[in-house]
Formats: structure tokens, sequence, C-alpha cells
């Protein structure tokens, strides 16, 4: 009887454990096959960094966790009694295999995005077509988008202001950006907005020229007057005069966040008075993406 046992336990155990590997390898493929097949670093943090409360709520992570306890029923329900079956079921468990599915939770957003999406190239233009491109950049958007390039070149650390010279005939005359003046040192001279000790030779605002009057001192023409200015923020009280006195007709900003100051106040001032026509810039594209790619 012993030996019969044993025998029988011979052939019985290696199925049980093969039942239990497969039921595990298929588990773990239906829940890290979506990682190793598109191997993200943020895919993989957003589907590894999921919380106890995040484990709770239904969605793609609880729903591969589901199917695979049913398929592990179903695999259990197929095991074959007899060795020489294995072949046939081992066929079946490949063709029948979960395959993982494109769709990865972002658990930051509880949003799905698709990750074949994000891969995506634009669609090639038909080259029989006559017709001209669409979504390209208005004159607008252009002009204020170097001057926001133009304030990337600022080595200021708390404000980066770009601006953009532009004749009626809409040709750029001087692009420009706040900082120091030529062959003045960006590493001796200070960036800070305040001083400890109240001193204000100890911060950037005695030594530094503002995008504006960069802009204009830049120009590639004999004359401002009559030109149009675009720049990323609204102009102070100093850069207005020199707007002014330098006969720029008209000033596009995009941002006036400091309006409320003294200095702004008087901006505004001086150049109402002076006949300057001043608007701001709204947007056509809310964003712009350089990829040097």
């Amino acid at each position: 009887m012993a030996t019969e046992a044993e025998a029988t336990l011979g052939w019985v155990l290696p199925i049980l454990y093969a039942a239990l590997g497969l039921a595990l390898g298929s588990f773990l493929s239906s829940v890290y096959a979506p990682i190793l097949k598109h191997s993200s670093s943020s895919s993989i943090l957003s589907i590894l960094k999921v919380g106890p409360a995040d484990r709770n709520r239904s969605g793609p992570w609880l729903a591969r966790s589901r199917d695979s306890t049913a398929r592990a029923s179903v695999i259990n329900d197929r095991m074959p009694e007899k060795e020489e079956d294995f072949a046939d079921f081992w066929q079946w468990q490949l063709k029948t295999a979960p395959r993982p599915t494109d769709g990865i939770e972002d658990t930051s957003s509880r949003t799905t995005r698709t990750l074949n999406d994000c891969d995506k190239e634009a669609p090639k233009p038909d080259p029989y077509s006559t017709s001209k491109r669409q979504g390209y950049l208005s004159w607008d958007d252009y002009f204020m988008a170097i001057a926001f390039l133009s304030a990337h070149r600022s080595k200021d650390p708390n404000r980066q202001v770009g601006a953009c010279l532009v004749s009626q005939d809409r040709v750029i005359l001087g692009i420009g950006y706040n900082g120091f003046p030529r062959g003045c040192s960006d590493d001796e001279l200070p960036w800070a907005k305040l001083s400890r000790d109240g001193n204000a030779l100890e911060t950037k605002y005695p030594y530094v020229c503002h995008a504006e009057v960069n802009a204009i001192l830049n120009k590639n023409h004999a004359s401002a007057c009559g030109q149009r200015l675009y720049v990323t923020m609204f102009p102070c009280n100093e850069c207005a005069k020199i707007i002014i006195q330098a006969g720029i007709a008209e000033v596009v900003y995009f941002t006036d966040k400091m309006s409320a100051s003294d200095s702004y106040i008087a901006s505004q001032r001086l150049l109402s008075m002076a006949g300057v026509k001043v608007w701001q810039h709204q947007p056509e594209q809310q964003k712009l993406v350089l990829n040097f790619k």
C-alpha cells in the first residue's frame, strides 16, 4: 500500500505544482505584462504607485486581478488527469492567455490614457493637395512667442522678461531680454530682489537693463518710430519713458501682474498721455512646444 501511495504521489505532486505555477504565472503576466511591454518610466510609476485606498476602488488594476482569479479557476477545471494530456493543455494555455492592453491607468488624475496615442505621429500631408496648412501661428502669437523665447535667455532667477520690436510691415527689428549691460559680469553683480541690510546696491535693480530697452537698443533699423513692441510683461515707468521717446506707436503686453504698483500706474499714465496704443495679447494657441529632436 505504501508503495502504491508513493507512486500515486509521485505523479500527482508534479501535476499540482505545475497547476500552481501556471496559475501564478498567468496572474503575474496579466498584471505586469503592460509594464514590461511599454517600459515607460512614467507609466510604470503611475501603475506601481497605488496606495491601499486605490486598490479598493474598481479599475484596471482590480479588473485584472478578478480576471486572473477567474482564469485560475478555469485552469484548475481543465487540468488533465493523465500526464500524456499535458501537451494539449499547455497549447490551450498559450492560446488563451490574456493579452496585455494598451490602456494604462494614470492614478494621479484617475483618467485612462493610451500609450499608443502618445506615440502617434502627425498625419502626413497629402502631397497632391493645393490647400495651405491649417493651425499655423497668427502674427500676434508669433511675435509674442519670440518675446517669450527671448526671455529664456535671461539669467534673472526671479523674473524673465522678453520683448520683440516689430515694424508695421511685420518685420522683426529687434529683440531683448532683461539682464546686465554688455561687459558687466553676470557672476559679480547681484541678482537679489531684496537686501538684508536694506542696501539697494546689493540688489539687481540699479544694474539691470529691462527687456524693452534692450529690444529698442538692439534694433537693426534706423528708427523705432511708429513701430510695435511686443513684451511679455507690462512695461514699467522707466521703460515707458524710453518707449515714448523712441516714437513707438503701439505696445502689446501679455501680463500686467504688477499693475497695482506706483511704477506701473505711472507707466499707464505716461503711455496714455503720449497717445501710445496699449493692449493685452490674447493668444489663439495656449501652448507652443519646441522639440529639437
